[in-house]
């Protein structure tokens, strides 16, 4: 079992080295043309990001050694949906600054009555959704359909997770393999969120790392760039490549630092 302090450590070392946010850079709006400023900068975004990232890997450890007890009750997609939300939440906590996008969220809830009956079914707009299509993924998941395609990622990770026909369950499961799908999925193609993916996407995987048999008491360690991280996220193999060397970087860590 990973102890909290070397969770903590890394998770923070994980989120300095792969969030511009985390520098105090604020350039979100370079990758996407619809993508607001945030409310903070610089200094104050750099120090908030950490207070919020310090939160954070509490609440990802807690919701982890919860799981470890009772893994029916945590991993199931039902429950997945609100525990990543609700890291998104404290990730983003006086950051965002919501009202510049009110009259997009407006527009785009217009747009789901509209679409609504070519899909059968009313279409939701998750508030913490992106509300516009990425031009660097593959997928290219508009964000109509977002809401839809986060529930199918979370019941294909609950299925690698707990279901015995994937000939996987939590004691034989592969750590590498579920989080580089964990990652490549939520941060590489649907990139959800307005903001943070990078940082939720590390929660979620570092709480893969603390309930996931075979890492033992050693968190993954990322590469010490965002360019190192991003290399191999669209590409499902390669990425379990860099999961299976961040392994060991968080092993090589421990032992250089924590013994």
């Amino acid at each position: 079992m990973i102890d909290f302090p070397l969770f903590c450590e890394v998770f923070l070392l994980n989120v300095e080295r792969r969030s511009r946010t985390a520098k105090g850079l604020d350039k979100g709006s370079e990758t996407s043309a619809k993508k607001k400023k945030l409310g903070l900068s610089g200094d104050e975004l750099k120090a908030k990001v950490k207070e919020n990232t310090e939160r954070l890997a509490a609440a990802v450890y807690q919701a982890a050694m919860a799981c470890l007890k009772n893994p029916y009750e945590f991993l199931p997609a039902r429950s997945m949906q609100p525990l990543c939300e609700n890291w998104f939440d404290i990730a983003n906590e006086g950051i965002i600054d919501w009202s510049v996008y009110e009259a997009d969220r407006a527009a785009l809830g217009a747009d789901a009555a509209r679409a609504a009956p070519l899909f059968g079914a009313d279409l939701k707009v998750n508030p913490r959704f992106r509300l516009w299509t990425p031009d660097y993924t593959i997928v290219k998941v508009p964000p109509l359909l977002l809401d839809k395609h986060m529930w199918e990622f979370y019941r294909r990770l609950e299925k690698l997770l707990l279901d015995p026909e994937e000939n996987n369950d939590l004691e034989t499961a592969k750590p590498a393999p579920i989080m580089a799908f964990a990652d490549c999925m939520m941060d590489g193609e649907l990139h959800p969120w307005i903001d943070g993916c990078s940082r939720v996407s590390t929660a979620l995987v570092m709480f893969l790392a603390a309930i996931l048999p075979g890492i033992g008491d050693s968190p993954p360690l990322f590469a010490e760039t965002k360019e190192g991280h991003y290399r191999t996220i669209r590409d499902l193999e390669a990425h379990t490549r860099y999961f299976l060397e961040s392994l060991m970087r968080g092993r090589d860590y421990r032992h250089a630092h924590r013994s």
